[in-house]
């Protein structure tokens, strides 16, 4: 697998819910790969709405998870954003105008 320049996004894992959530096992190999590949030679933002005690029921496996969040946390910046939905905010700024 090769990788492009610079900068990999994985955006917005977990989003997806009910039986869905539950990534195949392609998935995971997938982002285990793209994430190990990166490591310490490539930036990469990961962007979601789990913690990270959740991210097991994603990835179907502690212990994969884990190697997963090793790499992705060396080095890293941790931003953890807490507040209202800009989007929630505007769609019901929409309904009261209606």
């Amino acid at each position: 697998m090769e990788l492009g320049q610079g900068l990999n996004h994985c955006g917005a894992m977990g989003y997806v819910s009910g039986k869905t959530r539950n990534l195949s096992n392609q998935y995971t190999c997938v982002s285990i790969s793209v994430v190990a590949l990166s490591y310490e030679r490539q930036s990469i933002i990961m962007t979601t709405n789990l913690e990270f005690s959740k991210w097991p029921q994603v990835f179907h496996s502690e212990q994969l998870t884990g190697t997963l969040l090793d790499r992705l946390t060396h080095h890293a910046h941790i931003l953890t954003m807490n507040g209202e939905s800009y989007r929630f905010k505007q769609s019901m700024s929409k309904k009261k105008r209606q």
